[in-house]
């Protein structure tokens, strides 16, 4: 059972708790209903909720899985100079309403992990956001080194309405393929870079399903 980062912090379900309680006790007029209401909202919008996963065994990178829930907003190519690699890039908005939960593509070791501090992007300018600006963005990066050495690389850029990704796993910690290694408070933007040659299965505007939705697929000659 996987619950999302409102029932990790039980600090959070007391302090509803405490503001229904005040709505009923100070507040003398029939308005102390919206208050309620709201907080009965927060507790059954961030209940705890279950994703069901199985390792597929075969999965050893081959098989690329969305990490998270969200809204595809734009697929295209791009070239990073400094590494001479040719990648395909997906770029996601995490919303604040959908699942926060984090969950490996496939079967790897984390490879690197590093978060730094800048400016808050936006999620509704992920679109067309300039990648040339992502160092003076407060952002987190993390690589993941499949069984075959595929790496696929990610870049949560925080909102200004959300947080920094909670990820239990450290560098040269490993995972199963689809198990949840941590949560995304309150969501925001991500992007991830997937070396070619690889197969997109997926198109802009896609709703994605963490652990299930298939992102992409290994090319026969990466393979090889």
């Amino acid at each position: 059972m996987i619950r999302k980062n409102f029932f990790l912090k039980k600090k959070y379900v007391l302090l509803l708790v405490f503001l229904i309680f005040l709505s009923w006790t100070i507040v003398l007029s029939p308005y102390h209903l919206l208050p309620v209401g709201l907080s009965l909202y927060a507790l059954f919008a961030y209940r705890k909720k279950s994703i069901n996963w199985k390792e597929n065994l075969k999965n050893d990178g081959t098989v690329i899985l969305s990490p998270v829930a969200g809204l595809i907003v734009d697929v295209g190519d791009y070239y990073n100079e400094e590494e001479s690699i040719h990648y395909s890039k997906i770029k996601i908005i995490v919303r604040v309403t959908d699942y926060w939960g984090l969950h490996l593509p496939f079967s790897s070791e984390m490879d690197f992990l590093k978060s730094q501090r800048g400016k808050f992007l936006p999620r509704k300018e992920l679109i067309s956001f300039d990648l040339s600006l992502l160092e003076t963005m407060t952002k987190t990066d993390l690589i993941l080194r499949s069984k075959n050495s595929l790496l696929t690389k990610m870049t949560f850029i925080h909102s200004r309405f959300g947080r920094s990704p909670k990820i239990w796993m450290k560098s040269g910690d490993r995972g199963k393929g689809a198990a949840c290694f941590g949560y995304y408070p309150f969501g925001g933007s991500l992007i991830i870079y997937i070396p070619k040659p690889c197969d997109v299965l997926i198109i802009k505007g896609e709703q994605l399903v963490p652990g299930h939705t298939v992102l992409a697929v290994a090319n026969k000659s990466e393979e090889d």
